[in-house]
């Protein structure tokens, strides 16, 4: 048996979630790189952080897409969505 998916309401929210922990990962990012500089692999890191969360994102955005073919749009996960106004 299948589970069900997010809600597009649920999908909204979340996609908000991911946004702000990507934007929050990149001022810290800044923050370490201001104070350390980027040696030992610091950025590195922070970089590869972000590249997961992206990747979570691009997932749910794939979902998004079969669950809600009619209301699916990119700028949901990737970009500023129209509900969020």
């Amino acid at each position: 048996m299948t589970k069900p998916g997010f809600t597009l309401a649920e999908h909204r929210r979340i996609a908000r979630k991911l946004q702000r922990i990507y934007d929050d990962l990149g001022d810290i990012m800044m923050d370490v790189h201001n104070v350390y500089g980027t040696g030992r692999g610091k950025k590195t890191l922070f970089q590869a952080a972000n590249q997961k969360i992206l990747d979570i994102r691009s997932a749910l955005d794939g979902y998004l897409a079969e669950e809600f073919p009619e209301d699916f749009s990119p700028a949901i996960y990737f970009g500023r969505d129209q509900q969020d106004s």
